[in-house]
C-alpha cells in the first residue's frame, strides 16, 4: 500500500488557481501531486489543508470552516480526511479508465454513492446571467464529498472522456480536461508543467542541446 507524504509543500506551491478552467473534480483529483509506486505527495496534509481547499473552491463558508477545525468535531472531521483521498483517489481511477475507454459500472458505484447523499440539493441559480443547474449541501464538511461527485458525474456525462488527459511532464501526474480544437495539449497547466517545458526547450535550443 503506497505511503502519504505528510510534509507541506512549499508555500504557494498549491494554488486552487492553478487550473481555474478545469471542473472542481479534475482539481480535486489534482491535490495529489504525484502517485508514485512508494510515494503519494498529498497536499491535503491535514485537516486545516482540506478545508482550506473546500473553501477557496467555494464549497464551504467561513463558518463552516471554524467548525470542521473544532477540537469538539476532531475525530470525525479527521475521518472525513481520510474519506476524501479515498474519494480522490477513486475518482482518479475512474478518470483514467474513461480516458483509456475502460470505464464500467463498477467504477460508477463511489461517484452513485455520494450523488446519493440526502445533504445535497439541486437549485437554479444565474451564473453570468445564465440560468444554471446548481448544487447545494448542507454546508458542511461533509457535504463537499457529494459536491465533488457531482461534478465528476457531470463531467463524465459531458462526453469529454476522450478529452481526459495525463500531463506529459515526467514529475507529474495531474490530470486535465483538453478543451483545445484540436486536442493538442499535452501538459496539465500552461503556467505550471506547460511553462516548465517551454523553458526546458529555450535552455536547450540555446545551447544547441538535442530537444527531448
Amino acid at each position: 500500500m503506497s505511503a502519504i507524504d505528510l510534509s507541506l509543500p512549499a508555500a504557494g506551491e498549491l494554488s486552487f488557481e492553478t487550473q481555474p478552467e478545469q471542473p472542481l473534480c479534475i482539481q480535486f483529483v489534482n491535490t495529489a501531486a504525484t502517485r508514485l509506486p512508494d510515494t503519494i505527495y498529498d497536499y491535503l496534509v491535514d485537516l486545516r489543508t482540506f478545508a482550506s481547499w473546500c473553501r477557496a473552491a467555494g464549497l464551504i463558508c467561513d463558518d463552516a470552516f471554524a467548525d470542521a477545525l473544532d477540537g469538539e468535531h476532531a475525530k470525525s472531521s479527521l475521518e472525513l480526511l481520510r474519506e476524501a483521498r479515498r474519494l480522490r483517489e477513486e475518482l482518479y481511477t475512474v478518470f483514467l479508465a474513461a480516458s483509456d475507454g475502460r470505464l464500467g459500472e463498477r467504477d460508477l458505484a463511489p461517484i452513485n454513492h455520494y450523488i446519493g447523499d440526502a445533504g445535497l440539493r439541486p437549485r437554479l441559480a444565474l451564473v453570468e446571467n445564465r440560468p444554471r443547474l446548481a448544487w447545494s449541501s448542507n454546508g458542511n464538511l461533509r457535504g463537499t464529498l457529494s459536491r465533488i461527485a457531482v461534478s465528476a458525474a457531470e463531467t463524465l456525462a459531458a462526453g469529454v472522456t476522450g478529452r481526459i488527459i495525463v500531463c506529459e511532464s515526467p514529475h507529474c501526474e495531474w490530470l486535465a480536461i483538453d478543451t483545445s480544437r484540436n486536442h493538442s495539449r499535452r501538459f496539465c497547466s500552461s503556467v505550471g508543467c506547460g511553462n516548465r517545458a517551454r523553458a526546458r526547450r529555450f535552455y536547450r535550443r540555446t545551447r544547441n542541446l538535442p530537444i527531448g
